[in-house]
C-alpha cells in the first residue's frame, strides 16, 4: 500500500543530517500545508532499513514517488497532454551523460515527464531564455509573464523555513505547462 503501482521508490540517503530527521520534518512540513489532492501536494514518508543480497546498506528515508502525469492532471484534465517536468540538478553532482540530462551554460536540467517522451529541452525553452536575459526591464516582464509567482514565493518561504539553503537551486521542480499558446512555470 506505500509504494506505487510501479513499485519503483525514492530512497533519500539523509547523507548531510547525521540525526535524520531534516528531510523528514521538512516532507512532514510540506504535508501540513499542502493537501493530497493538490498537484505535487501531500508525500508519504518513512524510514527503512536496506538489505540488498543480505547486505545491510543503512537507513534512508522512503519516499512515496510522484506520478507526473496524475500531478499535473489535477491541475488541468489536458496538463499530462502537452506540458513536461524538469528537475534543475547541480551538474558536479550529475552524471552529463545519461539520457534526459541537458547542461545549459551551467545549469543542468533532467527530463522527468514529457508528453512525447522527446528528451530535450523544448518545454524548458522560454525559463531558459528568460533565466539568461541580462536587462533588468526584460527579465521583469519575462517573469511577470512567464512564472507563477505563487509557486516561487511558496518555494522561497519554505526553503527559508526549513533551512534548506544548502538545497535551493538542486532537485528544484520546474513545472512547464502551456497557457493560451504560450508557456507558465510553476
Amino acid at each position: 500500500p506505500f509504494l506505487n503501482a510501479t513499485d519503483e521508490m525514492t530512497l533519500l540517503a539523509c547523507s548531510i543530517d547525521p540525526l535524520m530527521i531534516r528531510d523528514r520534518l521538512c516532507w512532514d512540513m510540506y504535508n501540513s500545508y499542502m493537501d493530497v489532492d493538490e498537484p505535487f501536494g501531500e508525500v508519504q514518508t518513512r524510514y527503512v532499513e536496506l538489505f540488498i543480497d543480505d547486505n545491510y546498506q543503512g537507513v534512508y528515508l522512503l519516499m512515496d514517488k510522484y506520478d507526473y502525469a496524475q500531478e499535473m492532471q489535477k491541475a488541468n484534465v489536458h496538463a499530462a497532454l502537452t506540458d513536461s517536468f524538469f528537475r534543475a540538478v547541480m551538474a558536479d553532482l550529475t552524471k552529463l551523460d545519461r539520457p534526459g540530462v541537458v547542461d545549459y551554460k551551467n545549469r543542468c536540467y533532467e527530463l522527468h515527464y514529457a508528453p512525447d517522451g522527446k528528451m530535450d529541452l523544448q518545454g524548458l525553452r522560454q525559463y531558459l531564455d528568460m533565466i539568461a536575459l541580462e536587462d533588468e526591464g526584460q527579465f521583469s516582464r519575462s517573469v511577470m509573464r512567464h512564472l507563477d509567482l505563487d509557486s516561487v514565493i511558496f518555494y522561497t518561504l519554505f526553503i527559508q523555513a526549513c533551512a534548506l539553503t544548502d538545497n535551493e537551486i538542486n532537485n528544484m521542480g520546474i513545472w512547464a505547462h502551456r497557457e493560451n499558446g504560450d508557456m507558465k512555470y510553476h
